[in-house]
């Protein structure tokens, strides 16, 4: 089974999805940020959370940021901040993404609205195929340390669970909501 997904997807589309990101659109990405990669501090006379570091750089890549952000919001997310409040969070990340490159005194022209759109559309149909996967490993039901250790066999497994199938669902149901599973031309785009 290994081999058959791995020609398939490996010699195809997986390749042509990696190409690198044009400028300006090009950073430095965690590419494995999920909420177990967080760790937050809380205040302890209010008990709220004052602080949080990211951890678990070893995969890091140079991409598009956006494609972490697609990630991170279509694969932890509760069902209620997905229904109600993801369009929410998109536009305060874009808020705070244009406050930030105006404090680094970057010219903001070329990061719009409609540019970070566009953008964001490119990046949900590469980065795809990559939920899935990470969804079955953040649902799999590990009572066996060695299914751990064998990692392709955790992800080629068979069982199905439905934790797996409500979370899979939640994620392509958004991925068609904001038409990121059609491939735009990045040569489209100024």
């Amino acid at each position: 089974m290994y081999n058959v997904y791995h020609e398939f997807f490996w010699s195809g589309p997986i390749k042509a999805l990696d190409r690198p990101t044009p400028e300006p659109w090009s950073t430095v990405i965690h590419a494995d940020f999920w909420i177990n990669n967080f760790m937050f501090h809380r205040d302890q006379q209010s008990g709220s959370i004052d602080g949080v570091k990211f951890v678990d750089f070893q995969n890091y890549v140079i991409m598009s940021p956006l494609r972490e952000l697609v990630f991170f919001l279509t694969t932890n997310l509760s069902a209620e901040v997905m229904e109600h409040s993801f369009d929410d969070l998109l536009d305060l990340y874009y808020k705070n993404f244009i406050e930030v490159l105006k404090r680094l005194d970057i010219d903001t022209k070329v990061f719009s609205r409609d540019k970070f759109d566009e953008r964001i559309k490119i990046d949900g149909f590469k980065e795809f195929l990559h939920c899935p996967f990470f969804i079955k490993i953040m649902t799999a039901e590990v009572d066996d340390p060695d299914k751990v250790k064998n990692f392709f066999g955790l992800l080629m497994e068979e069982k199905l669970d439905s934790l797996f199938m409500e979370k899979l669902r939640r994620c392509v149901k958004k991925f068609v909501e904001k038409g990121w599973l059609y491939q735009v031309d990045e040569n489209s785009i100024d």
